[in-house]
């Protein structure tokens, strides 16, 4: 949940690639070392996580996102993985001991989450992701010498120094957990295609950020309107079927007393908006009015709100040990925030 006073990304917008700032750093990111050899990919989705405030870690997101101790996580389910919620469980056999059903615990909506891969080095675009505070898991070669994948967070950049800010999850042999790169040699690295991939392209990156939506009541005494709005927003500056948010079919917005003094008025049920109307970048705004008992009136109370946007998608088969794989599926989740105002 988060406060009226706090408007999560709603002020995004798609920043001109000639207008991102010449230098940018996420800050307080936290860092995560990955658990075996092959988790580097939901460690690097536990980074993300908290990042959106989301205390979620790998043994949770192992089987999630289908890792395997000999393929490690597919970046098709790195994007999936952000979209997880009430309506999934786990799909991997790795750690059954952890299995999530029917979400995660404290957190039964999704987040909003794309994927890209590209011939071209998109480094403009990745550059005003990182200048929205949205971080960037990159799927690139270990290093120069060692071609092998690897999932790391971009979450700062310097055009003066020519220097590319990652954390690297693995945090062993040496390999330091703060790895900045070179423009060149983040090039070089990312410049990698992922085995078996439909897409077949290298230069992969994912991204996640939470539901924008606001809220802000207007009170008269026993009376209070509420003004909400959310927007299915997506910030990235490519604008194709590649880096579209997942389909919506439906979104509900609630809203729900949080004392037993507040009667809600208008509308008495939830307001349903077809998936033809949830457009991404579109902003909907909503009016709910609430009537109150207390003797003080409205004033210092709260409700809560939330939307839940139904959406569709599908995954590619993966493997998962040597000749044995998990089958494509399709899938829906509820992807959404609450918000709390204070009347």
């Amino acid at each position: 949940m988060i406060k009226s006073s706090l408007l999560l990304l709603v002020t995004i917008v798609v920043i001109a690639i000639n207008a991102i700032p010449t230098a940018y750093q996420i800050q307080g990111i936290p860092y995560h070392r990955q658990v075996t050899e092959y988790n580097c990919g939901d460690a690097s989705m536990e980074m993300v996580f908290g990042h959106l405030n989301r205390e979620i870690d790998q043994y949770q997101l192992d089987d999630i996102a289908r890792t395997s101790d000999t393929d490690g996580t597919s970046s098709y389910d790195i994007v999936r993985s952000f979209q997880f919620s009430v309506m999934s469980s786990s799909m991997g056999l790795d750690e059954k001991d952890h299995e999530v059903k029917y979400g995660f615990k404290k957190y039964p909506l999704g987040l909003l989450s794309i994927g890209f891969a590209s011939s071209d080095f998109w480094i403009d675009e990745l550059k005003s992701m990182i200048a929205l505070d949205i971080p960037v898991i990159t799927l690139m070669a270990y290093l120069p010498s060692d071609r092998g994948g690897h999932f790391r967070v971009i979450y700062g950049y310097d055009d003066e120094s020519q220097t590319i800010y990652s954390l690297d999850p693995w945090d062993r042999q040496g390999q330091p957990r703060l790895y900045n790169m070179s423009y060149s040699l983040f090039e070089n690295l990312w410049n990698y295609t992922e085995p078996q991939s439909p897409r077949g392209l290298p230069f992969f990156g994912a991204m996640a950020w939470s539901l924008p939506v606001q809220g802000q009541a207007s009170t008269n005494g026993n009376q209070s309107s509420i003004s909400y709005s959310f927007n299915y927003v997506n910030p990235f500056p490519f604008d194709n079927v590649n880096t579209s948010l997942p389909t919506p079919l439906q979104a509900l917005t609630t809203i729900t007393p949080l004392s037993k003094d507040i009667l809600i008025m208008k509308p008495s049920s939830g307001i349903s908006t077809p998936g033809s109307q949830v457009i991404q970048n579109k902003e909907l705004n909503f009016l709910f009015e609430v009537e109150c008992v207390a003797p003080t009136g409205c004033k210092g109370l709260e409700v809560q709100i939330t939307t839940s946007i139904l959406v569709t998608g599908s995954l590619p088969y993966t493997n998962y040990k040597q000749t044995t794989f998990y089958l494509g599926y399709n899938y829906n989740d509820m992807l959404g925030e609450t918000i709390v105002i204070t009347l």
